[in-house]
């Protein structure tokens, strides 16, 4: 190409003809141009393929690295998915654990609310048995008052007796005093208090005591008093023994003086034989 333009040059006489070392020269230049040229060609052509099979086996490379990821995404995508239906079971499961103990809580209020109502049905049971047993027991002190009162409405009416219990106890506390003269007074229109008299009287007999009936000329007297004279110590135990033993036998001994007053200023009484009271142990008995 270059001769072509050179000879054109110089047929135009725009330049010289040059030497044959010229020509030479540039036609080295040209050829090693052009072998040049082919050679800058073939290297790219050369680096190109090479380029392209490093593409290529990147690209591969890439395809299997892909396809790798694509497995791993699937698997996990797997694992994700059973992960996801685990999570739905959990979700099922405690679903029904949370209607399970929404149930058992409705069952433990709906328990305690009975509960509560069986301890105040107790409560309620209780208050009754108390108030039960409270009316019982008034009623049961009321039947007992009025057990006691009739005790001693009959007590009252019952006449007085010496039993013989305390008769022979009377006998053997007596024995060993030396006797002693008893009066024993009683008033008129009173046969209870003559039969009690005549008990302590049949005592007084068993011991060889002397004892005189009395009756005094009016007036009354309440229960039983025993009079003696308390200068003298055997008298004073005597009367003492009497007192007791009349007390034991359920007798109520009203008073026991050791102040003896004469017979007939305090009584105005007479004996049964006409005889004034002397002796130093005087028995009043008078009604119950």
């Amino acid at each position: 190409m270059l001769v072509f333009i050179e000879r054109r040059l110089i047929a135009a006489g725009i330049r010289e003809r040059t030497t044959l070392i010229t020509e030479w020269a540039v036609i080295g230049a040209a050829i090693i141009s052009f072998f040049g040229t082919i050679g800058a060609v073939r290297y790219g052509s050369l680096v190109s393929h090479l380029k392209d099979d490093d593409l290529a086996a990147y690209e591969a490379s890439a395809q299997v690295q892909i396809a790798q990821a694509n497995r791993d995404a699937a698997n996990a995508n797997s694992v994700a998915g059973i992960a996801y239906k685990n999570a739905a079971d959990a979700n099922n499961h405690l679903a029904d654990a949370n209607s399970k103990a929404a149930d058992a809580n409705k069952q433990s209020a709906d328990a305690n609310k009975k509960a509560a109502e069986a301890n105040a049905t107790s409560q309620r049971a209780e208050l009754d048995k108390t108030k039960i047993l409270n009316d019982n027991l008034k009623l049961q002190q009321q039947i007992e008052q009025e057990q006691n009162s009739r005790q001693k409405i009959e007590q009252r009416l019952a006449p007085r007796n010496l039993n013989g219990a305390i008769q022979q106890a009377m006998i053997v506390q007596l024995r060993p005093i030396l006797p002693r003269d008893v009066d024993i007074v009683l008033y008129a229109g009173n046969p209870e208090a003559d039969n009690l008299s005549h008990q302590i009287a049949w005592v007084f007999q068993q011991v060889n005591w002397g004892f005189h009936f009395a009756q005094p000329m009016g007036g009354s007297a309440q229960g039983i008093r025993i009079e003696y004279d308390g200068q003298d110590k055997t008298t004073t135990k005597a009367a003492n023994i009497i007192a007791a033993s009349l007390k034991s036998s359920g007798l109520e001994v009203n008073a026991l003086s050791p102040n003896l007053l004469p017979f007939m200023d305090e009584l105005g009484a007479y004996t049964s034989d006409g005889k004034a009271g002397s002796a130093k142990i005087r028995l009043i008995i008078g009604s119950k």
